[in-house]
């Protein structure tokens, strides 16, 4: 039988003790410190765990200490100073009392096909004995598991591993009895937790620049509310990756079996692929594949099938409006129509496949602009109009045709009171003059002279054209090179030598990079042939490249927007 010795050393107050064992398979000698400077003797289990002969005596239980091994029995953490000098004291060890109940405890659910955590079987009150059976039956099993007890107290498990869905039932027995047998547990075998990715929602399925698609994610027993993260790989699924420039996915918490993930891509999102797994609950997704494009350029406006005649590009009219008409080849529909940049209602026109006959609006005398649009490139070519103040009612009206009329309705008047203008006409016989005797003819009115024209009609008077405080002016495909005269468009605004003027440079849609520079191009050459003409004009730049902008409807957001802030 093991022993154990502990030898005091020269006085009660410091004890230093030896721990001998007799047992070859744990023998250990060594000196502790087991009462320094008096009080109570060290804890039975402190030591003892401390310096691992916790099961010195297997099934029996540490009940105190005798010097000698013999007489008094002294409890454990007695003062040391029941000790005298130079004496051995013996451990003293003796059975368990019996137990009287036992305890059965487990987890409640697991998933199929894999190990549950542990069941523990444990004694109550001292050792026990017997054995203790355990009655398992269903998720796929039936059986019975024993545990063998030897006077023990100590607990002991063990795990089950369901092999179908479905509760298994645990019920416990013991042999001989001890006490009443704890209640069975009851133990859900649920699917495997798993989580796949459908497919992206976008119809290729791939994700274009920029954009918003969504991919469906279907969940097994994994619980609602649980979240969904997102990790990024390089291709091989393994390596960890950052998650890529103006490229996002979030996943929407577990509800029903299922979760969205929502995939946003920038306009600064690089074409290519991307890797990425989603997790939920500790179960984590196959590695997928993200695909982006670029979105495609748009296609450039069709190519220019309708024109304007060649020959004269000026009619005129009067200030208070009327119907100018203007000849060509139509066959594709007119979209709208401009007069210095600002649209006409849609009713202001009428086409036909050889003409375009407008409805010009009142005007101050002046020149003017005229655009026609077809949604075709390049522009047709402007037309220039002149509103008169008092046109002639015999001049006919200057035309662009071939054949040099065209049609202005509005009344015209002629200039005066209307009477003619005399004509001087030489008399029949001339009276011939003093001196060297040449005959000189002296002029002799006529006999029915016609009056002359008051003196507050023989001119009109030109009232300025009106100027405006914002204009759009157009430009050509994927170029910042202008559609018309940028001093023509210029001359139209209320600029003054002290102004403070706005110029935003727009694109029609195709690369993100290259919109933004194309729009600051367009602004920055306005701005150029602004400073040429007015150097001293305040000029602020901005380039908004594909951003939508009303004004520019007529030309595919191909356009450059001028504001006078401050004249």
């Amino acid at each position: 039988m093991p022993s154990l010795v502990i030898a005091s050393t020269a006085h009660a107050s410091d004890i230093y003790i030896n721990v001998q064992s007799d047992d070859p398979m744990t023998g250990y000698l060594s000196t502790f410190n087991l009462c320094a400077d008096g009080g109570n003797l060290d804890s039975y289990t402190h030591w003892f765990t401390s310096h691992w002969i916790t099961d010195y005596h297997p099934g029996e239980v540490f009940i105190g200490w005798k010097i000698d091994g013999t007489g008094t029995l002294f409890p454990d953490q007695s003062p040391c100073s029941n000790f005298p000098d130079r004496s051995d004291i013996f451990a003293q060890w003796a059975a368990p009392p019996p137990a009287t109940s036992y305890t059965f405890t487990g987890p409640n659910s697991g998933a199929v096909s894999t190990n549950s955590s542990n069941f523990t079987i444990t004694p109550v009150g001292g050792g026990y004995n017997g054995t203790i059976s355990i009655a398992v039956s269903g998720g796929g099993l039936s059986s019975t598991i024993t545990k063998t007890f030897t006077n023990s107290s100590a607990a002991q498990t063990f795990t089950i591993t369901p092999t179908g869905v479905g509760t298994v039932t645990l019920t416990p027995t013991a042999s001989p009895s001890l006490g009443t047998n704890p209640a069975a547990l009851s133990y859900v075998s649920t699917a495997a937790k798993s989580l796949s990715i459908g497919t992206l929602s976008a119809a290729a399925p791939q994700a274009t620049v920029p954009s918003t698609s969504t991919y469906p994610v279907t969940t097994v027993s994994i619980a609602d509310g649980q979240g969904v993260s997102i990790s990024w790989f390089a291709s091989d699924g393994t390596t960890s990756m950052s998650s890529p420039i103006g490229i996002s996915i979030s996943g929407s918490n577990v509800s029903s079996n299922a979760s969205l993930l929502t995939v946003t891509t920038l306009n600064n999102s690089m074409a290519g692929n991307y890797y990425f797994k989603a997790t939920s609950d500790g179960t984590t997704s196959a590695l997928k594949t993200l695909t982006v494009s670029a979105a495609p350029a748009p296609a450039p406006d069709p190519v220019q099938t309708n024109s304007i005649n060649n020959g004269s590009t000026t009619v005129s009219g009067p200030i208070g409006g009327g119907d100018c008409t203007i000849n060509g080849n139509f066959g594709s529909a007119v979209t709208n129509v401009s007069i210095d940049g600002t649209l006409l209602p849609k009713t202001s026109w009428n086409q036909t496949s050889a003409s375009v006959t407008i409805t010009m609006p009142p005007h101050d005398e002046g020149t003017v602009s005229i655009q026609i649009f077809d949604g075709q490139a390049p522009l047709l070519a402007p037309v220039t109009y002149k509103y008169l103040s008092n046109p002639s009612a015999t001049s006919a009206p200057s035309t662009n045709s071939p054949a040099g009329s065209t049609s202005t309705s509005g009344t015209s008047t002629s200039e005066g009171n209307g009477a003619a203008t005399p004509t001087p006409t030489p008399s029949a016989n001339p009276t011939p003059p003093a001196g060297n005797g040449a005959a000189t003819p002296t002029p002799t009115p006529s006999a029915n002279p016609t009056p002359p024209a008051k003196s507050d009609s023989a001119t009109s008077t030109s009232t300025p054209s009106a100027k405006k405080e914002k204009a759009v002016l157009s430009y050509s495909y994927n170029s910042a090179k202008t559609t018309g005269d940028i001093k023509t468009f210029l001359s139209t605004l209320a600029i003054t030598p002290t102004s403070k003027i706005s110029i935003a440079g727009y694109a029609q849609p195709t690369a993100p990079s290259d919109d933004l520079r194309i729009s600051k191009d367009r602004a920055m050459k306005l701005k150029e042939a602004i400073l040429a003409l007015y150097p001293k004009v305040q000029v602020e730049v901005s380039a908004n490249g594909s951003k939508k902008e009303a004004l520019c409807e007529n030309s595919s957001n191909r356009c450059a927007v001028v504001t006078i802030l401050k004249k």
